[in-house]
């Protein structure tokens, strides 16, 4: 029966619903990401993180979430394990009911270590794919997370 089925790439281009072309991209890039930062020691979503924390400052695990359209759960185990990893610290935030997060030293390192990695899988994404599709996802995927989550 299995001898019947189309190609997988015949499929992918195929997917009918946004919402499944989006997961299975966002399968596909992870884990090319996460190969490519493998020696970094990082995930991809902790590169992520402290990518972003690097570049907004420390924040809050809910201004974090809302910035990665991640949950609450998501975010606290994520952040829990960098803490004990040693990637990220938490300090009292203005409200005594808040804590910041920022990314430690180590943390940092670890971020700049996977810079040059990335910036490797970057570039062959932006060569390999057709031209201008690179740019055109970087535009519209923001455009379909803000829609999605309806702000």
């Amino acid at each position: 029966m299995s001898g019947f089925l189309p190609a997988p790439e015949q499929v992918i281009r195929a997917l009918p619903c946004l919402c499944a072309a989006t997961l299975t991209a966002s399968r596909a890039l992870s884990r090319a990401y996460s190969a490519a930062i493998h020696d970094s020691g990082l995930e991809i979503t902790q590169f992520a993180i402290l990518q972003l924390m690097e570049t907004l400052g420390p924040m809050t695990q809910t201004e974090l979430g809302d910035r990665l359209a991640a949950g609450k759960t998501t975010v606290s185990r994520n952040i829990a394990l960098m803490e004990r990893d040693g990637l990220v610290a938490s300090e009292p935030g203005l409200d005594k009911r808040t804590k910041l997060v920022r990314p430690t030293p180590a943390g940092r390192r670890r971020l700049h270590a996977a810079l040059p990695a990335w910036n490797t899988v970057q570039a062959r994404f932006r060569r390999d794919m057709p031209r201008g599709s690179f740019d055109a996802l970087l535009r519209t995927l923001p455009e379909a997370t803000i829609t999605a989550l309806g702000t």
